[in-house]
């Protein structure tokens, strides 16, 4: 906004620039229509919005499995996550390069709540396997609850939902598959090792990507009720893999 100097007026006010020139005239002229970009600054300009657009790909995709277990910082983790995987891609130049064709290992493992890591929150880790063209699994290894679990106090059932999805980071499109669920007794006995396998139509040089979330509940009778704790409610992406 403008600065009355005085008599005069220094900033913008209403589309009009009030400056003062180096030898003291004090000068008004109009905000320009467009300004003009460098070859570098469109380029700069491309790369941000096409990391935005990823990241949102990602948020949106997986957004009923992680609503309630991010943090509020997730965002900028994710645009930092994608920006370092599209610097990684050598194919194309900056303002063209696209997550399909970087490191994809940037995104394994990462955190949507960062309060709640799930390796720290789930000390049996799980498996996945996307080696096969059009499968997704996920493998959850026998383990003892109250012992390999943390939980919020409370706890009487964990549950442990995943997702598969196919991710097209050129169109910004995904197509998700049905979420699966490993309900697990929060007990000192084993429970035995679990597997959730989805399918998906393969498109090649697309982007096939596995998240899991952990929730927690206590019994409320005949109903079980959730426990809401941002120490423990944890998702991360367990798999990604670009299709072949």
């Amino acid at each position: 906004m403008a600065v009355q100097k005085g008599l005069f007026l220094i900033g913008t006010y209403d589309g009009l620039i009030y400056y003062r020139e180096s030898e003291g005239l004090y000068c008004v002229r109009r905000v320009p229509a467009q300004v003009r970009q460098s070859a570098a600054t469109k380029a700069a300009a491309a790369e941000l919005g096409t990391k935005s657009r990823s990241a949102s790909l990602i948020k949106n995709t997986f957004g009923s499995l992680i609503g309630g277990n991010k943090d509020k910082r997730m965002w900028g983790r994710l645009l930092t996550a994608v920006g370092k995987v599209m610097e990684a891609d050598t194919s194309d130049a900056k303002g063209e390069r696209c997550v399909q064709h970087g490191n994809l290992d940037f995104l394994l493992n990462f955190q949507f709540n960062a309060e709640a890591d799930t390796r720290k929150v789930l000390k049996v880790q799980p498996e996945t396997d996307l080696s096969r063209a059009g499968e997704a699994g996920f493998l959850l290894p026998e383990l003892v609850p109250y012992r390999d679990i943390r939980v919020p106090k409370g706890t009487d059932t964990v549950v442990i939902s995943c997702q598969a999805a196919v991710l097209d980071f050129t169109a910004f499109s995904s197509e998700v598959s049905t979420a699966g669920e490993i309900v697990i007794p929060y007990t000192d006995t084993l429970y035995p090792a679990r597997y959730l396998h989805f399918d998906y139509e393969l498109k090649t040089g697309n982007v096939v990507m596995l998240v899991f979330a952990l929730d927690f509940f206590r019994k409320n009778g005949s109903f079980l009720m959730p426990i809401v704790d941002k120490r423990f409610q944890a998702a991360a992406i367990a798999g990604v893999e670009k299709c072949y």
